[in-house]
């Protein structure tokens, strides 16, 4: 949801706030464009006389509150881990990256796929987008696919920085990481191959698109039942109602040193054990992302 600093100057949209005097053609234009992709309601920008802040409102359901930090649930531990333990080999994974900061919200997804074959999914984002090293096409990294410690690093020096990053992690078969990365590599959609699907989308629509994908193409092991504009909206779902194998937090005041938080399996762990029932923010564990 970050993507805005790439195509307009002056507009902040990360949580859809907007920094500036009175919103000009091109950032409107922008905004009825991401509306209409994703069937929104009509785009009302709210301006202020004094040269101040603009709050744009996608319908009603849009509020600065989405961009409040995830909740562990009850019966996950956490332990501190090294960096270097995060690497790329081992068993086929899916990752979706949830990115939280004061201002602005993000969230991709990171393939592991067989014989560590790396495939990352940027939806209007803007990794890369400058660098002749990366190889992107629309909004897919596919060469030089940055480990989750360069990543992190790469967000603590945006602009619009982030505070906290939550990695959702599954072990998943090789066949179906092929079948996750295809529509990300080729457009194919095999459930309906007359309609290709389109990894380029508007900024500030990451959560939108991410909620597309996973419904598309996650399922049966990630049944998400409606599209989320906000990122942690999607998060929260997935861990209540699709625990992951493991959920790695980096925060800025740890630096790249990440924490892992795992489902305590003596506790008889079910994924109905797993929901947000009392949940607790990271800050009572003393882990302030």
């Amino acid at each position: 949801m970050d993507r805005t600093s790439r195509r307009t100057t002056g507009i902040n949209l990360g949580c859809l706030t907007v920094s500036g005097g009175d919103m000009g053609l091109v950032e409107r234009a922008l905004l009825s464009a991401s509306a209409a992709y994703y069937n929104f309601p009509a785009v009302t920008p709210i301006s202020s006389n004094m040269h101040g802040t603009l709050l744009v409102f996608l319908g009603a359901s849009i509020s600065l509150a989405s961009c409040a930090l995830p909740r562990v649930p009850k019966g996950w531990e956490a332990r501190q881990i090294m960096v270097q333990e995060l690497d790329d080999s081992g068993p086929s994974r899916l990752q979706l990256l949830f990115c939280y900061g004061p201002i602005t919200s993000h969230c991709l997804v990171r393939i592991v796929g067989p014989s560590d074959e790396l495939t990352m999914w940027d939806p209007g984002g803007i990794y890369g987008f400058h660098s002749p090293m990366v190889a992107r096409v629309d909004d897919v990294i596919h060469g030089q696919v940055p480990s989750l410690e360069a990543f992190w690093s790469y967000r603590l020096t945006m602009r619009e920085r982030s505070e906290m990053m939550g990695v959702f992690e599954w072990e998943i078969p090789d066949d179906e990481a092929r079948h996750l990365r295809r529509p990300l590599v080729t457009g194919d959609d095999l459930n309906n191959p007359f309609h290709r699907f389109q990894t380029d989308v508007p900024a500030m629509t990451c959560g939108l698109a991410l909620s597309d994908y996973l419904i598309r193409y996650a399922g049966p092991r990630l049944m998400v039942p409606i599209r989320w504009i906000q990122p942690a909206d999607t998060a929260s779902y997935l861990w209540s109602h699709h625990p992951p194998d493991r959920v790695i937090m980096f925060n800025r005041q740890s630096g790249v040193q990440p924490m892992v938080y795992e489902p305590i399996r003596s506790m008889g762990y079910t994924s109905e054990s797993s929901r947000l029932d009392g949940p607790m923010d990271l800050t009572s564990r003393g882990h302030y992302p």
